[in-house]
């Protein structure tokens, strides 16, 4: 057998390769998640080629494959060593965060602002940006695996105007960053 290699992981559709076999004419493929194929998921004749795509299977779970040579006139060859693969559907990229507080161009915060944005599913965490200014190069804050979906900006100066932004990182990176939001820290501590 060719690929996959035996005990990898796959993603949802998988290309089963073997070895040709001399004077095989076509060969009978079966796919089970039992090992002794008492229930074969796959099971069909292939043609010229030695390999068969398989689709739709189900996911962290051991797959057993193998295959069968026939010839022209359909007498049978001997079952191919048992082989074995996991499909793991392949991470996708994660959506930005929907960011929740501060409200884009509002004032009259605290000089301490909780910053909150909605969760994303699969999300490892979070990197938060907060500037002063809004080419979001001046840094407040610039923090990576924030692990909730808050955090707690202290020390703000008296009406300084600050943009944010925020992004999600899951396993296959990082997300778009969110639109760039403005605030406002009020004009004197009360």
């Amino acid at each position: 057998m060719v690929a996959p290699t035996p005990g990898s992981q796959t993603d949802d559709a998988v290309l089963l390769d073997w070895t040709d076999v001399d004077g095989a004419y076509s060969y009978r493929v079966q796919v089970s998640t039992k090992a002794d194929f008492t229930s074969a998921i796959y099971t069909d004749k292939v043609y010229e080629y030695s390999e068969a795509i398989i689709q739709n299977l189900e996911q962290n779970k051991t797959h057993y494959w193998r295959a069968l040579p026939l010839s022209k006139t359909g007498a049978e060859g001997r079952w191919s060593e048992i082989f074995t693969f996991v499909p793991v559907r392949q991470a996708e990229f994660p959506i930005n965060p929907s960011q929740i507080y501060p409200d884009n161009g509002t004032g009259n915060h605290d000089r301490s602002v909780r910053i909150r944005w909605a969760s994303v599913e699969d999300a490892i965490s979070y990197h938060l940006v907060v500037t002063i200014d809004e080419d979001m190069l001046l840094y407040q804050v610039d923090l990576e695996n924030v692990k909730s979906t808050s955090y707690l900006v202290e020390g703000l100066v008296l009406t300084y105007p600050y943009w944010w932004k925020v992004r999600t990182l899951n396993a296959a990176g990082y997300s778009e960053w969110s639109p760039v939001w403005i605030f406002q820290v009020k004009d004197e501590d009360e």
